[in-house]
């Protein structure tokens, strides 16, 4: 039992993380852009791997832009 206050050590406890993001964005036309995205990640017990992508469009001369995007990600 470890009392309030202290750090429990734990010999077999494991964590060590890496992770990572990549995105590319692509104008096309105009007022138009995409965008994909994979980000991935790892630890002892743990691995994320998810994708994504989305469009953009420039309203108002450029002071407004609206978005729509999807994603998914893969957890265990």
């Amino acid at each position: 039992m470890t009392a309030a206050g202290d750090t429990p050590t734990d010999d077999s406890f494991k964590d060590s993380r890496t992770a990572g993001y990549l995105s590319w964005t692509q104008p096309f036309g105009d007022v138009w852009n995409a965008t994909a995205g994979l980000s991935f990640s790892t630890e002892y017990d743990y691995q994320h791997l998810g994708l994504n992508g989305s469009v953009s469009r420039e309203l108002a001369q450029g002071n407004t832009t609206v978005s729509a995007g999807v994603a998914y990600a893969d957890d265990e």
